[in-house]
C-alpha cells in the first residue's frame, strides 16, 4: 500500500502527464483520480469534464482543475437521493476551495493563468496548477478518510 505522500506524488504526476497529452485542467484532474482510485465512471461521466476546462471555457469562470477536483468529490461524497442533505457535499466543497485559493490565491482561471491562451507561458502555468491542484486534493480525501463507495 502507498503512503499518503507516495499517493499525492502519484496523483501530481498523474494529472500533469494528462495534460501534458493535451487533456485540459479539469479533465486531466478529474480522469487522473477515475484511473488511481478506481472510480465507477463511463465514459460519458469522463466526457462530462471536457467543458470545465481553461474557467469553463472562456478563462472568466473558476479553474478547471478545481472543478475537476469538486467532480471527484462529488463521486466520494456526493448525493444519491434527493431527501439526502445538501449541506455535507457543500461544507466538504467549500472547505476544498478555501484550500484551493489558499495555495494558489484565487479561484478564478483568468487570475490564476494571466497569460494568452495557448502561449508557452500559459500552458506552463495551467501544468503546475493542474498537478498541484491533483496533490492537493489526494491530501484533502485521505485527510478525510474519503472512500468510493460505489
Amino acid at each position: 500500500m502507498k503512503t499518503r505522500e507516495e499517493m499525492e506524488k502519484a496523483l501530481y504526476e498523474a494529472a500533469g502527464r494528462n495534460y501534458r497529452a493535451n487533456y485540459n485542467c479539469a479533465e486531466s484532474v478529474f480522469r487522473a483520480f477515475c484511473e488511481h482510485l478506481q472510480l465507477n465512471v463511463t465514459p460519458d461521466a469522463l466526457r462530462a469534464a471536457a467543458g470545465f476546462g481553461g474557467g469553463i471555457s472562456s478563462k472568466e469562470g473558476p479553474c478547471g482543475a478545481a472543478t475537476g477536483a469538486v467532480m471527484v468529490l462529488g463521486i466520494l461524497a456526493g448525493r444519491t437521493d434527493p431527501a439526502q442533505d445538501k449541506k455535507p457535499m457543500k461544507d466538504l466543497t467549500r472547505t476544498f476551495l478555501d484550500q484551493f485559493i489558499e495555495k494558489f490565491g484565487a479561484l478564478s482561471c483568468g487570475c490564476l493563468n494571466p497569460y494568452e491562451n495557448g502561449t508557452p507561458e500559459s500552458k506552463e502555468n495551467c501544468h503546475a496548477i493542474t498537478a498541484g491542484a491533483a496533490e492537493l486534493l489526494m491530501r484533502f480525501i485521505e485527510e478525510r478518510g474519503l472512500r468510493n463507495d460505489s
